[in-house]
């Protein structure tokens, strides 16, 4: 079944439905309660994409659809006129914004993206009306027994979604609104498009897997928001070390670099537009938060080196499926953070504004701030250089080889969010040409020796970024 396709990769999109949840909404004999048209036509569109990847690691097997299946134009056709009939009709809204995310990420996987950003600005703006960018601790722990609110007292009463029908209920709502968020922060990074969203900062809580909420586990937890991301306070970030196994969720790192990035940009823009900044979102501690909390989440939440990954048995495809997997997340999201620190060092520059132009102060501070932007390159540059190696580790056990692999075999299986990843990596890229430009120019700073070798190296990890910049563009 065509559906059944689309959940081998639906937890990988951050996607919270779980299948036995959706089958048993298909079997129930009250058709009120099916899925909408709209969400089943966009997982049937998303699952025949997944068919067309070329199998690897992240798919372990290729999957075919049955002759039955209508085309992607069709799917396609029908997934938008099914939206246009649950907006109209404000009929199970909450499957109209799944549909609506479904059909974002669509779109940025075929590099349709004016079409992604437009249907991702108006899922952003619906979630606000939905009241999903309030979805904080208090609101979650209305799910706890005995804390239920009189009717009235609820932020739920009274809206398009009414109150959640059970936790899992809630935790769909949770991460539909960071779906949303996150498609309309890429489309922006990636297009140069304003954001859709509601300039408020968001109060609810990152996600967590579904699975946690379905238990109840998540309730009872220390979750966190943009508040601890940005001002860096208690509770800390990542989470805290004696959380259950299984508890916390990759994509949540993606969502944070993405949030810190996110930050350092809008102010960046507001700095070089000459535009003041207000004390609401700029004081004296904002750049020491967003530091503090990027090197929080480097040191602490994103090991990439797992005890799965020191075994050498053989491995079938379908078990280095479950290692890869995890493995390309967590360094895609080492680049994030990496990245959001070179554009953090961005904004540390143009702030260097007020110092004299020929200041002490001013070359020291450049000076600092060029080192630590060529320490986050190199530290993305190391995550590359570490998923390549893992990966040949994983080809020779799931091979019974000794893992001396061709790299064209290495870059047959790297089939992860490509396009984003690409994306990130110009930013590295661009930092390591700066790099190899100040060795040249300033001959005095190093020996002959030195120089040659900082350059070499340099131009190494140039080639291995350019490189994986290609591969994702195929």
């Amino acid at each position: 079944m065509p559906i059944s396709i689309f959940f081998t990769g639906s937890q990988r999109l951050g996607c919270p439905l779980l299948p036995h949840r959706v089958f048993a909404r298909l079997r129930d004999p009250d058709e009120s309660k099916h899925p909408h048209p709209a969400l089943v036509n966009a997982m049937l569109l998303v699952g025949r994409a997944f068919t067309c990847w070329t199998p690897g690691y992240s798919t372990a097997e290729k999957h075919h659809l049955p002759a039955t299946c209508p085309s992607a134009e069709v799917l396609l056709a029908k997934t938008r006129a099914h939206l246009t009939e649950a907006l109209s009709q404000v009929d199970r809204m909450q499957d109209y914004l799944q549909a609506s995310i479904l059909l974002s990420y669509y779109f940025f996987q075929t590099g349709r993206l004016q079409e992604g950003c437009d249907i991702s600005a108006a899922n952003s703006r619906m979630t606000v009306i939905c009241k999903l960018h309030k979805i904080d601790q208090a609101v979650l722990e209305e799910m706890l027994p005995g804390k239920t609110p009189e009717p009235g007292q609820s932020m739920w009463d009274n809206t398009l979604l009414g109150r959640p029908l059970d936790s899992y209920d809630l935790g769909v709502r949770i991460w539909t609104f960071w779906q949303s968020w996150y498609y309309d922060a890429v489309f922006s990074l990636i297009g140069g498009t304003p954001l859709a969203r509601d300039p408020e900062t968001p109060t609810t809580v990152f996600p967590r897997p579904s699975s946690t909420y379905e238990s109840g586990v998540a309730l009872t937890l220390q979750n966190t928001s943009f508040k601890e991301l940005y001002e860096n306070n208690p509770p800390q970030i990542p989470s805290p070390p004696d959380e259950p196994e299984g508890s916390s969720h990759p994509l949540a790192t993606y969502l944070k670099g993405l949030a810190l990035m996110e930050k350092a940009n809008r102010l960046l823009g507001k700095v070089n537009a000459g535009l003041p900044l207000d004390d609401e979102e700029f004081s004296h501690d904002t750049l020491h938060n967003l530091h503090s909390s990027l090197q929080c989440l480097l040191r602490e939440h994103l090991p990439i080196r797992k005890q799965e990954m020191l075994s050498t048995s053989l491995l079938t495809k379908q078990g280095a499926a479950k290692i890869y997997c995890p493995l390309a997340e967590r360094v895609v999201g080492h680049v994030f953070i990496h990245t959001a620190t070179i554009q953090m060092c961005r904004l540390s520059r143009a702030l260097t504004i007020k110092f004299p132009e020929d200041s002490v102060g001013r070359r020291e501070a450049l000076t600092s701030i060029r080192m630590l932007e060529l320490d986050a390159a190199r530290g993305a540059v190391g995550a590359i250089k570490l998923f390549r190696e893992e990966v040949r580790k994983l080809d020779g056990r799931m091979r019974g080889g000794d893992g001396n692999v061709t790299a064209s075999v290495v870059n047959e299986v790297q089939e992860h969010p490509c396009l984003l990843l690409g994306f990130l990596l110009t930013s590295v890229c661009m930092v390591l040409v700066d790099h190899i430009q100040s060795v040249k120019l300033s001959p005095s700073t190093y020996t002959p020796e030195e120089s040659a070798a900082q350059i070499a190296s340099t131009n190494s990890d140039l080639r291995l970024c350019i490189a994986t910049i290609e591969h994702t563009a195929s």
